[in-house]
């Protein structure tokens, strides 16, 4: 569970910090699931590559080498930050969910001919972590709570000074 919120939250982060406003995180998640396989696969579990990315030659990179045919990483971080390095040297750019599947499979992402339709399946089945859904409402919880208490003593000071007066 923890390494689920952890990705979605990364992947968030890191999509809104390149400016990819427009593609919702879901679907990214959904790849990542797909190039994965749930997050079980050998690739993902000794290369930290969430997405199935093979050492670039031609690119800049966060890659630190290659096992098991595909790239290495460091960290998830360093994944999904390659993840867009990658999309922004192909020219994927921030449009909506469709046109960015068609984008990415169009760039040569991948081989299977059928991989737009999986990673639309898999988005369409997925759900957001719940972890996911508790930060957001806490987090809204927490900044209406700051903005209570901020307007609740303003109001005090005004009614202090008032008197005064």
């Amino acid at each position: 569970m923890y390494l689920q919120v952890k990705i979605w939250l990364l992947i968030w982060f890191y999509k809104n910090l390149n400016g990819y406003y427009n593609i919702s995180t879901k679907l990214l998640y959904a790849q990542a699931l797909h190039e994965t396989g749930k997050f079980t696969s050998a690739v993902f579990k000794q290369n930290k590559n969430l997405f199935g990315m093979r050492q670039p030659t031609k690119r800049k990179t966060t890659a630190t080498g290659s096992n098991l045919g595909h790239a290495t990483y460091t960290s998830h971080r360093k994944a999904i930050i390659d993840y867009f390095i990658r999309q922004k040297y192909s020219k994927i750019f921030n449009t909506n969910d469709n046109r960015y599947v068609v984008d990415t499979v169009r760039s040569g992402y991948a081989e299977d001919k059928l991989y737009a339709v999986k990673w639309q399946r898999i988005k369409e089945n997925t759900k957001v972590p719940f972890f996911v859904h508790l930060l957001a409402y806490g987090g809204l919880f927490f900044l209406l709570l700051v903005v209570f208490i901020t307007i609740f003593k303003g109001e005090r000071n005004n009614r202090r000074n008032n008197i005064k007066r």
